[in-house]
């Protein structure tokens, strides 16, 4: 269609176009992951500090997570170690100091194979194993020897990774989420997890943007500090499942 009646079809078109594209683009920027209400009312919110940074050093609230190194450096510490030679997607350690001074030890894995793990880690005392290729492996280890497992797997009919975490004392589900706070629509890519006791969701991580983690009020010290450092693992974690 020619004259000013396509010209203002075209114009209008096209200004609808930047205020979409515009809007998308601000919406992607200040996005945040819908956490439970439940948990929203009655949890401290902690806003990332530094995160993305080059040394990948951050922090939430008190909590500082520092020594973050890409790929197998810590020989001696922890129990992961011995999959050095395992073929993995990616792996990382780091440290997280707790406010009350505690420090914790985490080493992960992703795409890590169930006979690797089940020959060479943890002589079997996980709750949960591999059943896809798409996965996650902590170890979170505090310096008086407390430890806790968090396993995440993305089954084949599946697009979110969900597992367990677990400690000597419980057990947590941990799920993966697509949904955003204030908006129907789903972010394609993984919002965030929500970490659940009993059913009834004690934390979540957001892994967008700059990451927030809520830890639920009432917690004690020690579920509080193992629950961050599950965070801080989900946190530095690069969900390379999209690029399948």
């Amino acid at each position: 269609m020619s004259g000013p009646q396509g010209m203002n079809k075209r114009t209008v078109a096209a200004v609808l176009a930047g205020v979409v594209v515009g809007g998308l683009v601000l919406g992607c920027h200040s996005a945040r992951m819908a956490v439970p209400n439940e948990l929203a009312v009655r949890s401290e919110q902690l806003i990332c500090s530094g995160r993305g940074g080059f040394s990948e050093d951050f922090s939430f609230g008190a909590f500082q997570v520092t020594d973050v190194h890409r790929g197998w450096t810590r020989r001696s510490a922890g129990r992961l170690w011995r999959l050095e030679k395992a073929d993995t997607q990616q792996s990382y350690e780091f440290s997280l100091a707790a406010p009350g001074g505690g420090m914790w030890n985490g080493q992960a894995a992703a795409g890590l194979q169930a006979a690797d793990l089940k020959a060479e880690a943890w002589s079997g005392d996980l709750t949960i194993g591999i059943v896809s290729n798409q996965n996650l492996v902590v170890r979170l280890e505090r310096s008086d020897s407390e430890t806790w497992t968090m396993v995440l797997n993305q089954r084949s009919n599946e697009d979110l990774m969900t597992g367990y975490l677990s400690s000597k004392t419980a057990t947590y589900e941990v799920t993966g989420t697509h949904k955003l706070a204030g908006t129907p629509m789903p972010l394609v890519d993984t919002a965030g997890y929500v970490v659940a006791k009993n059913k009834a969701p004690v934390a979540a991580v957001d892994v967008i943007n700059d990451g927030i983690v809520w830890l639920s009020h009432g917690l004690s010290g020690a579920e509080r500090d193992g629950l961050a450092a599950a965070a801080a693992a989900l946190l530095l974690f690069h969900d390379l499942s999209a690029d399948h």
